[in-house]
């Protein structure tokens, strides 16, 4: 790709997901679409939606990308990430389960004793170099899919430095689909250019 196409193109929108979600959908007839597709939207369960929901915003204030908000304990907030389709998560629904799915997500992906899961043998880096906790997958949709799995971005040094690896890996994404200037005016630039 031309720098000349990339020209002023925004960031890609990212969104994380579960691997027990990414599974699902790879198991479904639908694992060719993109994940924000309404017809793979509608074989998930409200409580997967939410937790891809804050699995998102919790990794996008890990990493940089989002400063942290005031709501993450609050339900009212769904669907301003932009990426669920409106209506896809009932209100009643958020607010019944949103507490729970955030706890879920943290106690199933980002504690420390979290159970380990590998990715499916298609996902694992064939060169052999080390596996930091999340694959990736740029969406024909124009969003980037990053897959976590459990235990490997906790608040030990390892994990904190998966997730320095995983900021750069995104900064690096992004300057393949954005020119600089737009990838270094960014949250995610700031913040991975103040932990050099």
């Amino acid at each position: 790709m031309s720098t000349y196409q990339i020209q002023n193109k925004p960031l890609k929108q990212t969104v994380f997901l579960p691997y027990w979600v990414e599974r699902q959908v790879q198991q479904g007839a639908l694992s060719q679409q993109p994940l924000c597709d309404p017809q793979v939207l509608r074989t998930l369960s409200q409580e997967d939606l939410l937790c891809i929901h804050c699995l998102t915003d919790v990794m996008s204030v890990m990493l940089g990308i989002v400063k942290m908000p005031e709501y993450l304990s609050q339900p009212h907030f769904i669907n301003t990430a932009g990426w669920i389709p409106e209506g896809f998560i009932r209100y009643e629904t958020a607010e019944a389960y949103y507490i729970n799915a955030l706890g879920l997500v943290r106690s199933s992906l980002l504690d420390a004793n979290a159970p380990r899961v590998k990715p499916n043998l298609s996902m694992v880096n064939i060169k052999g170099e080390e596996y930091d906790g999340y694959t990736v997958r740029v969406g024909a949709d124009d969003r980037i899919y990053i897959t976590v799995y459990p235990g490997m971005f906790n608040e030990s040094e390892e994990g904190a430095a998966r997730m320095a690896r995983l900021r750069k890996h995104l900064v690096q994404l992004h300057l393949n689909y954005s020119d600089y200037d737009t990838v270094a005016r960014s949250q995610l630039y700031e913040r991975y250019f103040d932990t050099l």
